[in-house]
């Protein structure tokens, strides 16, 4: 299976949840890009890209929010 070595992840919604807690957007996006080291899985990958796979193939990634 091929791991791409970079991967991007756009931060939707991220905004959305802190505004709906009363915090501003900025604590959003900073909640959601401190989140990423602990995903297990990145389901809308296909074949899906597992924690195991991020740590031994990919060397980079960045968040973007909108």
């Amino acid at each position: 299976m091929l791991i791409p070595k970079h991967i991007a992840f756009i931060m939707d919604g991220n905004g959305r949840w802190a505004t709906e807690r009363g915090l501003p957007r900025s604590a959003g996006h900073k909640a959601g890009y401190e989140r990423i080291p602990m995903l297990h899985v990145v389901p809308h990958y296909r074949p899906a890209i597992t924690r195991n796979d991020i740590e031994s193939g990919i060397k980079r990634y960045n968040a973007a929010h909108q």
